[in-house]
């Protein structure tokens, strides 16, 4: 997120080092340590802002389904369990497997790759 007064001092408090973009404004410019800070972040930030960006598109996850924190907690995390499954099938060995090459033991086992199961459709519970 971006700076204002009250996040840097709840952040002063709580002993975090300050991750904050420094934003300008018309009658006061950023300082050039400033802009540089923001250089430094913009990285770090865009990491995490694709994470969210594919929550969003991939699977849905633009407005919260359910009332309440603890169910919407819950949703949140199955969410990121099946992205993190997504990601750890194409990072593992055998997915890079090159075409025509005998598949190995432990993916014969599985009864449905999990490429299959990302593309199953999604539920639609606001009918």
């Amino acid at each position: 997120a971006y700076d204002s007064a009250a996040r840097r001092e709840a952040l002063a408090e709580a002993g975090i080092a300050d991750g904050i973009m420094h934003r300008g404004h018309a009658r006061r410019p950023l300082a050039p340590w400033q802009r540089w800070m923001n250089r430094a972040l913009a990285p770090i930030r865009a990491q995490v802002e694709r994470s969210f960006g594919t929550l969003k598109r991939s699977y849905g996850w633009r407005r919260v389904r359910y009332r309440g924190l603890a169910r919407n907690g819950a949703h949140l995390h199955l969410l990121c369990t099946a992205m993190n499954l997504r990601r750890a099938e194409r990072l593992s060995p055998d997915s890079r497997a090159a075409p025509g090459d005998a598949p190995s033991a432990h993916r014969t086992a599985r009864s449905t790759p999990l490429s299959e199961i990302a593309t199953l459709p999604r539920c639609n519970h606001s009918q």
